[in-house]
């Protein structure tokens, strides 16, 4: 079990909230352009993470940036696969230069929900990660489409689960147009990141356990609790390997 945490996803490569948390993480999934992003925010998010042994992935999204890629785009499905495959190796070309490896891919917004649930979608993207690096693992919502899709295809996939959103009763994430689909208060995510450590099931809003499958948590950066969040969740993900 590690944790994951989205970054890069700043205008500026000041990375002020990537320093405060890159400590404490095992992965970091680098916004890739799409939706957040630029070739300086990569570089150095890309320093940080090497300087702190951090895994590094790609973060690729819908090309949308006025939406921040939580919009779901129509798009022609060459022409997504292309920018998709820009975004992944515009990362790479700044990993290759200070030889790291990326060791993942994870969809961002939209396109990561899209894809848990349209099989011809996953058939898309999964295509598409093998023929970016066949030996990148790729991060799948646990029971979806995608994961099982990519297991066909027989790309490694790691289940992730998110520390700091809540869930439907069909395991897909509660939207953001709601006030309770990220969860920010201490004792709510105490309750959530146990449920998941301990008994390996998510409560979801209506009170339902649901069991899961999970290799990796994520955490989110970009609310007032998240830095602090995101530290307690790492420690009580290393008391609980204990």
């Amino acid at each position: 079990m590690y944790l994951n945490v989205d970054l890069g996803e700043e205008i500026k490569a000041n990375l002020e909230i990537e320093k405060e948390v890159m400590p404490y993480i095992d992965a970091c999934n680098i916004a890739c352009g799409g939706h957040a992003g630029n070739e300086d925010t990569m570089r150095a998010s890309v320093l940080l993470a090497k300087k702190y042994k951090v895994k590094v992935g790609a973060h690729p999204s819908y090309p949308d940036r006025h939406n921040f890629g939580r919009s779901t785009m129509k798009i022609d499905h060459e022409k997504l696969q292309n920018s998709l495959l820009d975004q992944m190796y515009l990362l790479h070309k700044i990993t290759e230069k200070e030889k790291i490896r990326i060791h993942h891919v994870k969809l961002h917004g939209a396109l990561y929900n899209d894809a848990s649930k349209d099989p011809n979608l996953a058939e898309l993207v999964v295509e598409t990660v093998k023929r970016f690096d066949s030996k990148c693992i790729l991060f799948v919502p646990p029971k979806s489409e995608i994961s099982k899709i990519a297991q066909q295809h027989h790309l490694k996939i790691h289940y992730e689960v998110f520390g700091d959103r809540n869930y439907n009763d069909d395991l897909s994430l509660a939207s953001r147009s709601f006030s309770n689909a990220l969860i920010t208060n201490k004792l709510d995510l105490d309750h959530h990141i146990k449920s998941m450590l301990d008994d390996q099931i998510i409560i979801s809003l209506n009170g339902k356990s649901l069991p899961i499958k999970m290799d990796t948590i994520c955490m989110h950066s970009d609310h007032e609790t998240a830095i602090n969040n995101i530290k307690l969740v790492a420690n009580w993900i290393k008391k609980h390997q204990e």
